[in-house]
């Protein structure tokens, strides 16, 4: 069997409660974990997910990514004593509300007000079931509720400060209270069966008796593919008995520098990079360290040569804006090329501070045109966002320090050229991309691959034949060698 723990959490948090189908995260990030899945299942491999987050709308993250006939084991369903994995239906008109709320119907939740003040808030997840309810008068409080159709998890506030939330079962039963003042968990004395103590320091310490119970119980044939994440890290490996662990480094997740005591106890590390791959065996002297393709490749040629307007993708962050003007400039000169800015911080799109700076900047270059007119703001939420958006995108501009794997791998399976600061496994200058660190600029990038059909059909070629090297059966037949080589420590 090869158990993968994922890193399926929400900023700094264990706990990971969406509370809005339209804000669900502050940022989005395209993941390891379930392409390495995908991979092995088709494959026709034992796996199996273990889930260390508290997410009470799982069901419905693993059917978005297909992945939902994939089996797996909850730490938090185990503590909180549930046993269903089945989704279930729980509508917020079930609950117990005064015969005096009037209803106010929004676009992305509902409204419940008594005298004209605001009673109470109910989001939505994306596929329109309950996820959670806020409710303001009194004593105010936070129902979070599962996809299996129960109320799993109160949160009470004293002026608008969490203090503490108490975690249910199946049945309506409290099963622990996590205090925030303190961080200390409090069993329920019904439950103290199930635990060795009525009274833990913090959630991790009594997940990690959980899980050193958990682990102990697995076979040493087992192999652990632990997606690297600070959240997680030492508790796993202070829980960890003794199977095989394999360390997965996939994109900016987890800093590389901070690794150093994991890199030799476990047995194998997989990066998506040779950079990364180099970095760690020059600087930290290890050498069970491969680099593989987080993702399956399969290509899927764009559409843009059949349309007339020459479509740009640019990924935007912090250390990216400033090449924005560079190619304002460009499309001033060029009526026929549109912009479309993916955008992974939400929070950003929501309070308006993209457009106050986009809007600025094209007052001061006087550009004929605006936002929505030729330069378009797009979220990116998941993998399926940014797909659809690369269906007639002509060329990619990825300038941030260290560009998205996951992105280069959709550029390539789609064919299309990419301007990035440095080469890596998936794009190379002048072949299927324009590299900054040649001492270039974006401005000749565009030019090169938007105003030579000739480079953006050698582009198309290349891509083609480099993503044979990321088949499905290839990753496959390098995860059976990496499997081998941990089995020999």
């Amino acid at each position: 069997m090869i158990w993968f723990i994922p890193s399926w959490y929400q900023d700094e948090s264990i706990v990971v409660k969406e509370m809005n189908w339209n804000r669900t995260a502050s940022s989005s990030r395209f993941d390891d974990t379930v392409s390495q899945v995908k991979i092995f299942k088709e494959e026709d491999k034992e796996v199996s997910l273990m889930i260390l987050s508290y997410s009470p709308h799982l069901r419905h993250f693993l059917y978005r990514e297909e992945i939902m006939d994939v089996d797996y084991s909850s730490v938090f369903d185990d503590l909180q004593d549930i046993q269903s994995k089945r989704i279930g239906l729980y509508s917020y008109k079930d609950l117990n509300w005064p015969s005096d709320v009037e209803w106010v119907y929004t676009p992305y939740i509902v409204l419940a007000k008594r005298n004209g003040a605001l009673f109470a808030k109910i989001y939505f997840g994306k596929e329109g079931y309950m996820i959670g309810v806020d409710l303001f008068q009194n004593e105010r409080k936070r129902l979070i509720f599962d996809d299996r159709g129960f109320l799993s998890c109160v949160q009470y506030y004293k002026e608008d400060n969490l203090q503490y939330e108490e975690y249910y079962n199946e049945r309506g039963d409290w099963q622990f209270r996590h205090e925030f003042n303190s961080g200390e968990v409090v069993i329920n004395e019904t439950q103290k069966h199930r635990f060795k103590k009525l009274r833990y320091e913090s959630i991790e310490e009594m997940m990690k008796e959980y899980l050193q119970k958990k682990l102990h119980n697995y076979s040493f044939d087992d192999y652990v593919v632990i997606a690297a994440d600070e959240h997680h890290n030492d508790l796993i490996m202070k829980s960890i008995w003794k199977q095989k662990v394999i360390l997965s480094l996939f994109g900016n997740r987890f800093d590389i520098v901070k690794g150093e005591h994991l890199y030799h106890r476990v047995d194998v590390v997989i990066t998506d990079s040779n950079d990364k791959k180099n970095l760690i065996e020059d600087s930290y002297k290890v050498n069970n360290v491969y680099t593989i393709s987080p993702l399956d490749t399969r290509f899927k040629l764009g559409q843009s040569q059949r349309t007339k307007r020459l479509k740009i993708y640019f990924v935007l962050d912090d250390t990216s804006f400033s090449y924005l003007e560079e190619i304002m400039k460009y499309m001033i000169s060029h009526p026929l090329v549109d912009l479309y800015i993916g955008l992974y911080h939400f929070e950003d799109y929501y309070d308006g501070i993209i457009q106050d700076k986009i809007n600025q900047m094209l007052s001061q270059l006087e550009a004929p045109f605006k936002i929505d007119e030729r330069v378009f703001l797009k979220i990116i939420s998941d993998e399926r966002d940014l797909i659809t958006l690369l269906s007639d995108i002509r060329i990619i501009v990825d300038v941030r320090e260290t560009s998205d794997s996951y992105t280069q791998i959709a550029g390539m399976s789609t064919g299309i050229p990419q301007i990035v600061k440095q080469e890596s496994n998936y794009v190379y200058h002048k072949k299927n991309g324009f590299c900054l660190d040649h001492g270039y600029s974006v401005a000749e990038g565009l030019y090169f691959y938007l105003e030579d059909l000739d480079h953006w059909n050698d582009s198309l070629v290349y891509s083609y034949h480099l993503m044979q090297e990321y088949s499905g059966k290839k990753i496959m037949k390098k995860w059976r060698e990496i499997i081998d080589n941990a089995s020999k420590y």
